[in-house]
Parts: C-alpha cells; structure tokens; sequence
C-alpha cells in the first residue's frame, strides 16, 4: 500500500481544497451570467477583478496599460517551477514574465528593484532580454530601486529607459567579485588534508585546502577583468555615458540615491506614483492606468500546480538552466 508522509498528506489537502475552491468561484460565476444576461458584463468584470488578485490571467479582455515585474532578493537561475514561489530573483520566471508581456503586446512595464545583486550571467540575460524588447518592440521600461538596487541589479536597471530611486535608496556596487576560502590553517589544525587527482593544473583551482598559486590568481582577475568589461560596456550603453566616466564611478562603492542622481545613475528622485504617472503619460495614456503586476501566476500554471494541465497554449516552455557548484566559485555582480 502506498504510504504518504504527514507532509505529503498535508499538501495533497491544500491542493484538493484550492481545486475546490476555483470550481466554486467558476460555478457561481457561471450561474451569475446565466441567470442576469443583460448584466454579464458588468459581473465577468467583478470576477475578473477577483481573479486578477490572485493571478496574472485575466478572464476578460482588459488588457492593462502597464506591466510590473517585482525583482528582489538574489538574482539568479533557478529551475524552482512553483507558480506560488516567492522566489522573485529566478531569472528564468522573470525573462518568461518578459515573453508574456512581448506576446500581450504590452507596451509599457515598470521593473520593481530590491536586491543586493546575483550572478553575472543571470544579470545579462535579463539586461539582454530588456534591451532587445525595447529595440525590437517599441516596449518602454522605466525602473524603480526601491531599499537596495545594487550591482547585478543596477546591471538590469540600466537597460530601461529611466531609472527612479528615493533618495536614500543604495545602489551603485558596478563591479565584480569573486571568494574563495582559505581553509590551510584550519585543515593544518584539526588534521584534515585532500588527495586530489586532476586532468589539467587549474582543474582544481579554488580548492581551499591548499594556498593559490600566483598563475591561479592572474587567471581568475583575467576572468573578473572580463566581466567587468562587459558590466561598464552594459551601464555605458544603457545609460548612454562615456566609458571612462562609468570607469570612474565603478569601483565597487555604493551611493545613496541622492548620490547616484547627482551622478548620472538615475534619472529621477521619485515615487512609484511618479514612476506610473510619467510613464503613462509616455505612452499616451489619459486618466488613471490599468496596472497588473506579472509575478502572478497564470491560472494555467496555478493547473499545472494541481496536475491538471490546461490547453491554453502549446508555447514551449523556456529552457531551465541551473546553476552546478563544480569547485569553482561564481563570478558575482554582488
């Protein structure tokens, strides 16, 4: 007989409940419009406006004026496919929300920061997908740092077209790191050595139970120096500043917001409000936008949660790419 855990039991309720849940609400919602016709728009409104608390989907054709992407926490690939997940760093989701977006033909989105930074590879890849989305589709991308946009996450912000912060926003850290751990004298102390039997002479480069040699060492500020390259190459093009005068700014310090505007980083010390309401009026929108945050779940994804997959779409899914800790540390834009 096939045992499940208390665990295992637990969330096989919760699902159950929330499959009940939904077709109670599509029930009602069908017998509302069946029983009040002349109403039916008026209430397949109501309900959309309840769905859309809870999902990115609307039920009706109310496309919104302006996107928002929520990116916090640490950037990176992640293979986390839980449309409930508060993961909001996972590059993969967030250049998928990007798609959507581009396929709803949507032309204004408003990216939300709070993150100390990620991983380099995952930076550019959302950096990428920004600026080839406002090349390629006209889409108009302001950024708002919210408590902290560093690094990797100023990376992102400087592909839009603005970038808003508070004053006492931190943000800045343009640069690259790298750690690698010297464990020689606590594996000296306690007795602890490795044996290592390796193809090449860096194959085991990092390896913190031995000192780094020096040829070790210039290859890894080779590889920073690189990516370091492309990062001011990211902030110069995006920005539209010189080279030498993003050089100058990107040694790795921080900068308040105040500092970071009187620096050219930013375009505007302002709000959220200030962010919408500018970037409305960019895109010729008159009274108060329709704004829909695209970190929701789609209900096709909140099905699949649930086994249950809808014929929605036949759009393949965006290949996942992990990250695998092999002895080597990671580049950081952090």
């Amino acid at each position: 007989m096939l045992q499940y855990s208390i665990m295992e039991k637990k969330i096989l309720t919760d699902k159950i409940f929330a499959t009940l849940i939904l077709i109670v609400c599509f029930t009602f919602s069908a017998i509302s419009l069946y029983s009040k016709p002349k109403e039916y728009k008026k209430d397949l409104l109501k309900t959309n406006n309840l769905f859309n608390d809870l999902s990115s989907l609307n039920i009706v054709d109310d496309k919104p004026d302006i996107a928002i992407i929520d990116i916090s926490g640490p950037i990176m690939y992640s293979s986390d496919d839980d449309p409930f997940s508060t993961n909001l760093g996972n590059a993969n989701k967030i250049i998928s929300s990007l798609e959507d977006i581009k396929n709803e033909n949507i032309k204004a989105v408003l990216i939300r920061l709070n993150s100390p930074g990620g991983t380099a590879s995952a930076s550019q890849s959302i950096y990428q997908k920004i600026m080839s989305l406002r090349k390629n589709n006209g889409i108009k991308f302001f950024a708002l740092m919210q408590d902290v946009a560093a690094s990797g996450a100023y990376y992102i912000a400087s592909a839009c077209d603005k970038i808003y912060c508070s004053p006492s926003t931190i943000t800045g850290s343009i640069g690259v790191i790298m750690q690698v751990m010297d464990l020689t004298s606590l594996g000296n102390k306690i007795g602890y050595q490795t044996n290592v039997i390796k193809s090449g002479k860096y194959k085991d480069i990092g390896n913190s139970f031995r000192k780094m040699s020096d040829d070790e060492k210039k290859l890894l500020q080779e590889m920073i120096n690189d990516t370091y390259n492309e990062f001011l190459k990211a902030v110069s093009n995006g920005r539209n500043m010189d080279i030498n005068l993003v050089r100058k700014l990107a040694d790795g310090r921080i900068y308040t917001g105040n500092q970071a505007y009187a620096n050219r980083l930013v375009d505007k010390l302002g709000t959220q409000e200030d962010a919408i309401n500018d970037l409305a009026k960019l895109i010729n929108v008159s009274g108060t936008p329709k704004v829909k945050n695209y970190n929701k779940p789609s209900w096709e994804k909140i099905f699949e949660s649930f086994g249950v997959k809808l014929p929605l779409s036949n759009a393949l899914k965006p290949i996942e790419t992990n990250i695998t800790l092999n002895k080597i540390p990671l580049m950081l834009y952090i």
